[in-house]
C-alpha cells in the first residue's frame, strides 16, 4: 500500500503507516476540525470482499464504539469507503510489548505480573459486555512507561468482533502461539480462551519464550496445545507457578476468571520487584504428554463441575493420553477442528509427567484422524526402475551365496524436484549389505531434512549402522508424523551435478533374504513404505516438505487499488490440502525465510519469483519478489519458486474512485 496520505471518509485524514498486520495495515492519522491524533487500521481487501464481515462491520459499530476502558485502546469510528474498511481508534504513544520482549528477552517478575493484571482487567471489562478478543498477543499490547509500575492498553478488539468466527475469509483468527486447545480443535472462542492466551504470554514474558514454540511450523505447535503440558520454568516462584499453570489448563472450565485471577496476581505483586529476571529458557526437544479428564458414561462435557471435589480428583489420577481420545492432526489448519467425543483436557502432575517426557506414546497415535482432504498423488506413482539384479549360486555345502552385484532402484521425481535412488549390495564375507541412497534434484537447488523407512519384508524395524552423515530417528513430538522404524536424515545442499549420498550397513541375517529376489523387492517395499508414509493424508505436518509437499498455489485478493503493493501469500499443498495459516511466501516479505521456503528453494531466494500476464496494469519489482498495481484491469499473476511452478491468482486492479 502506498505511504501517501490521503482523506478518509467525512472526518479522517491518513498521514502515515505506522504497522502492518495479518489483518490490514495501520495508519497515524488526524481528525478534521481538532486535529487529534488517530489510529486507522485499514483491513486487507479480502475482508472488505466479504460480505459478512461487511454486515458486521456496520452492526457491531455501537457495541465497539462504547467499550470504555483504562486498559483498552478506543474504537472511535468505523468507516466504509470506496471498498474499504478502516477502524478509527485512539491512537497511543509508546511502544509494543512485542517490541519490548525483542529488546529484553524477558521482563522483570513485578513488571510481568503488572502487565497480566491490566490485561486481564481489559479483558474482565469487555467479556462483561460479551466480547471475546481471540487474539491475545505481545504485539496487541501497548506500552507506556510512567513514574509507577507499567501501564498497558489492549488494541485490536475491533477486529476479534468483525472478524468474527464464521467468515470464509477467516475462519480461524488467532496466532499459534496464542491460540488455545478449544478455538484450535472447535473453533470456540469465550472468555476463557482470552485467559488461556494471556497465560501463554504470562509464560513468554518470564521464560522468554512461549511454551509450546520451536521452529515455524504451526501444525506441530497447535499439536502441542492439545497434547503436551508446558514446560516448567526453572526458577520460578511457586506461587506464581501455580496460578500460570491455572490460565494453562487445556480444559476451559478449569481455568479460573479474570476477576479471580487479578485478585490473586495482586496478592502476589507486592512482594515483587524487577531486580530479579529469570533467564531465557531453552526450546524444549521432548515435551510430556498431557491426560484427559473424560466424562462419566452418559454424562455431558458440562455436568463434570457438578462432581464433588473428591470424584474429581479420583477421575483426574486415571490418565489417558490426549491422542488416544480426541486426535489433534488437524490442530492448526484455518478451518476448526471438531471433537468427535467431546473429550475434556485437563493437567496432570508435572513432576511425574517430566519423567514420562521421553516416551514413544506410539499407541496416541492410533486414533481415527480426522481427514481434510486427500488428494490423488497419481503423478507419484511408484515408477522404480529395478538393474543389476544379482543372480546367487550354490557353494559346494548347498548353501546359498549372493553374487556381488548391485541391486539398484530410481524413483519418479517429487514435486519439490527431489529424485532418490536406492542401491543395495550384498557383501557375503562380511555378511552385510551395503546401502546408499542418492538425492538429487531436477533442476533448482534443495536442503533440509528427509525420511526414510526401513522394515524388512516382513515388516520389522531395521537398525542400520549409518555411516557419520547426519541420520537421527523421527521424532513425532518434532515432526507431527509418528511414522515408525523412520529416519530424518539431514541433507547437504543439493544442486544440479551435485546429489547427496548416505550409506549404511545393514546384517543380512536381520533382513532374511533368501535370495536376490528378496533384495530387489526390499528396495522396492522401502520406497513405497517411505512414499506412504511422507504422504499419508492422516497426517498434518509441514516436516520433510522436499517429499511431501504437493504444490504451491498464489492467493491475493481478488481486487487491489491501483498504486498498491499487492499483498501474495504462497500457499503450500500438502497431502491433507492447503495449509492457509502457515503461507511458504508472504509478499511484501517481512522476517526470515521460512523453513519450508529454505528447504525447497536450497536457500536460495532468488529461485522466488513473480510474473504476470496483466499488459502493464501491474509491475513486477526487480528482484521478481512483489508486485505493485498500476492501472485497472483484470489478469493473472503466476511465478515459480524452486522446481514448483505456482497455481496462477486471478486478480482486478480498480481505479482509485471504484
Amino acid at each position: 500500500m502506498s505511504n501517501q496520505g490521503f482523506d478518509f471518509g467525512a472526518s479522517y485524514v491518513l498521514d502515515e503507516i505506522i504497522g502492518e498486520g495479518a489483518s490490514g495495515v495501520v495508519w497515524k492519522g488526524h481528525r478534521k476540525g481538532d486535529g487529534a491524533a488517530v489510529a486507522v487500521k485499514i483491513l486487507r481487501d479480502q475482508y472488505a470482499n466479504d460480505p459478512q464481515i461487511l454486515t458486521r462491520f456496520v452492526t457491531e459499530r455501537t457495541l465497539l464504539t462504547t467499550l470504555e476502558h483504562d486498559n483498552i485502546v478506543k474504537v472511535l469510528d468505523l468507516v466504509v469507503e470506496s471498498g474499504r474498511l478502516g477502524i478509527v481508534m485512539e491512537y497511543v504513544e509508546g511502544e509494543t510489548l512485542r517490541e519490548v520482549l525483542m529488546r529484553d528477552s524477558v521482563c522483570g517478575l513485578r513488571s510481568a505480573v503488572a502487565i497480566v493484571i491490566e490485561t486481564l482487567r481489559a479483558l474482565e471489562h469487555a467479556h462483561a459486555h460479551n466480547i471475546v478478543h481471540r487474539d491475545i498477543k505481545p504485539d496487541n499490547i501497548l506500552i507506556a512507561r510512567g513514574n509507577a509500575d507499567i501501564s498497558i492498553k489492549l488494541t485490536d478488539f475491533g477486529i476479534s468482533k468483525i472478524l468474527g468466527e464464521q467468515s470464509k475469509a477467516t475462519q480461524v483468527v488467532g496466532t499459534p502461539e496464542y491460540m488455545s486447545p478449544e478455538l484450535i480443535e472447535k473453533g470456540i472462542a469465550i472468555p476463557e480462551t482470552d485467559v488461556y492466551a494471556t497465560g501463554i504470554m504470562f509464560y513468554e514474558l518470564l521464560a522468554g519464550r512461549t511454551p509450546f514454540s520451536g521452529g515455524d511450523n504451526a501444525f506441530t505447535i497447535a499439536h502441542r496445545h492439545l497434547s503436551s503440558l508446558p514446560p516448567a520454568i526453572d526458577g520460578l516462584d511457586e506461587k506464581i507457578a501455580s496460578v500460570l499453570w491455572t490460565m494453562l489448563e487445556k480444559d476451559p472450565r478449569r481455568r479460573l476468571p479474570a476477576p479471580e485471577l487479578i485478585k490473586q496476581l495482586n496478592e502476589l505483586i507486592d512482594n515483587l520487584d524487577d531486580s530479579r529476571k529469570l533467564v531465557r529458557q531453552e526450546d524444549v526437544q521432548n515435551y510430556a504428554p498431557a491426560t484427559v479428564l473424560k466424562p462419566r458414561l452418559g454424562e455431558s462435557e458440562n455436568d463434570i463441575s457438578s462432581h464433588d471435589t473428591e470424584s474429581q480428583e479420583a477421575v483426574r489420577n486415571v490418565p489417558v493420553l490426549l491422542d488416544e481420545l480426541s486426535p489433534s492432526t488437524q490442530a492448526t489448519v484455518m478451518k476448526p477442528l471438531s471433537a468427535d467425543d467431546g473429550t475434556a483436557i485437563s493437567n496432570v502432575d508435572r513432576k511425574s509427567s517430566a519423567r514420562k517426557a521421553d516416551l514413544t506414546g506410539k499407541n496416541g497415535m492410533r486414533a481415527q484422524r480426522h481427514k481434510i482432504v486427500v488428494f490423488a498423488i497419481a503423478g507419484l506413482l511408484l515408477a522404480a526402475s529395478v538393474v543389476g539384479v544379482a543372480m546367487f549360486s550354490r557353494s559346494s555345502n548347498g548353501s546359498k551365496e549372493f553374487a556381488s552385484e548391485q541391486v539398484s532402484q530410481e524413483d519418479s521425481p517429487l514435486p519439490s524436484g527431489l529424485i532418490i535412488s536406492r542401491s543395495a549390495k550384498v557383501d557375503s564375507e562380511r555378511n552385510v549389505i551395503t546401502y546408499e541412497i542418492k538425492y538429487e534434484t531436477h533442476k533448482q537447488a534443495l536442503s533440509g531434512v528427509v525420511l526414510e523407512t526401513l522394515q524388512d519384508l516382513d515388516g520389522a524395524c531395521i537398525e542400520p549402522r549409518w555411516d557419520g552423515q547426519s541420520v537421527t530417528k523421527n521424532s513425532p513430538s518434532q515432526t507431527s508424523l509418528d511414522v515408525p522404524c523412520s529416519f530424518a536424515i539431514g541433507l547437504e545442499p543439493i544442486s544440479s551435478g551435485k546429489p547427496h549420498i548416505v550409506s549404511a550397513t545393514i546384517p543380512l541375517e536381520n533382513l532374511g533374504f533368501s535370495s536376490s529376489q528378496d533384495v530387489s523387492q526390499w528396495l522396492k517395499t522401502t520406497s513405497e513404505n517411505t512414499l506412504k508414509n511422507v504422504q499419508n493424508p492422516n497426517m498434518n505436518s509441514t516436516s520433510y516438505p522436499l517429499q511431501r509437499l504437493v504444490g504451491l498455489k498464489m492467493s491475493v485478493p481478488s481486487r487491489v487499488v491501483q498504486g498498491n503493493i499487492v499483498p501474495i501469500s504462497v500457499i503450500g499443498i500438502w497431502p491433507n490440502g492447503e495449509n492457509q495459516l502457515s503461507p511458504v511466501f508472504i509478499s511484501p516479505q517481512v522476517g526470515n525465510p521460512t523453513s519450508v521456503l529454505t528447504d525447497i528453494t536450497g536457500a536460495n531466494i532468488d529461485s522466488v519469483r513473480f510474473t504476470d500476464r496483466c499488459a502493464g496494469a501491474v509491475a513486477v519489482s526487480q528482484d521478481g519478489r512483489s508486485i505493485t498495481s498500476l492501472h485497472p484491469g483484470t489478469c493473472d499473476l503466476e511465478g515459480n519458486i524452486g522446481n514448483f511452478n505456482l497455481t496462477p491468482a486471478k486478480i482486478t486492479v480498480t481505479g482509485t474512485g471504484s
